[in-house]
């Protein structure tokens, strides 16, 4: 664009930062609108299995019209709709996990997951964007067929848990209905009990070791307790 003369007179610098910044704006407004007006009927009518899958399904849809058609203007559609949904209904649906939970096991597995997890999924992908753009000369359409990849992954991850809650609940009913002994309410916590187990795993100490996590991480800071 500032080559073409379509800037209005900016430098490369000061349009970059106009154009992520407008980014920025519309990605803030879009997440607020969804958190204020789709998130709560989205899972009060549709519930936890349908929430988790509507970002991976975006991601995916995205992705894939990027992979044939890599033009600015697309990827910045895309972008702007995967970032404002992954900060309003994504955020949501995943601290909703956590409602079971009591107060231990979120203060560690949160932690784990915050402050571990996510920070090596960003060196990950940073790895992934330094290897592809030196290494193995990845463009635009390189980049989106390996998210593409990425997101058919997580959709089908998604899949099997959406597939895990919606199986429980209606085991639940149809038990209920034929008078089974077994209660109902134990079938609607599997799911539930799941997410627990997998957090309780994610966060031992063996396991952290075997990641390399700190020592320290999930651990609450007692000041007394330190030398």
């Amino acid at each position: 664009a500032v080559a073409a003369g379509r800037a209005g007179g900016l430098s490369v610098e000061e349009y970059i930062g106009s154009f992520y910044s407008e980014f920025l704006f519309i990605v803030s407004v879009a997440s607020m609108v969804l958190q204020l007006f789709v998130v709560s009927r989205l899972i009060k009518y549709f519930g936890v299995r349908i929430g988790i899958l509507v970002l991976p399904i975006l991601a995916l849809t995205g992705y894939t019209i990027l992979a044939f058609v890599p033009i600015l203007s697309l990827v910045r559609a895309v972008k702007i709709a995967e970032n404002s949904t992954d900060y309003s209904v994504q955020n949501t649906v995943r601290n909703v996990l956590f409602l079971p939970t009591n107060r231990d096991q979120k203060y560690k597995a949160k932690q784990a997951i915050d402050s571990f997890f996510v920070r090596a999924g960003d060196v990950l992908s940073a790895g992934l964007v330094y290897v592809g753009t030196t290494l193995l000369g990845f463009g635009a359409t390189g980049f989106a067929r390996v998210n593409l990849g990425l997101a058919l992954v997580w959709l089908v991850l998604a899949v099997m848990l959406a597939l895990f809650f919606g199986f429980a609940q209606k085991m639940a009913t149809y038990l209920s209905a034929v008078g089974s002994p077994v209660p109902s309410q134990f079938l609607n916590m599997l799911p539930y009990l799941f997410t627990i187990l997998v957090l309780v795993l994610s966060t031992r100490e063996s396991t952290r070791r075997m990641l390399g996590a700190p020592a320290a991480l999930g651990r609450a800071y007692t000041r007394e307790e330190r030398g």
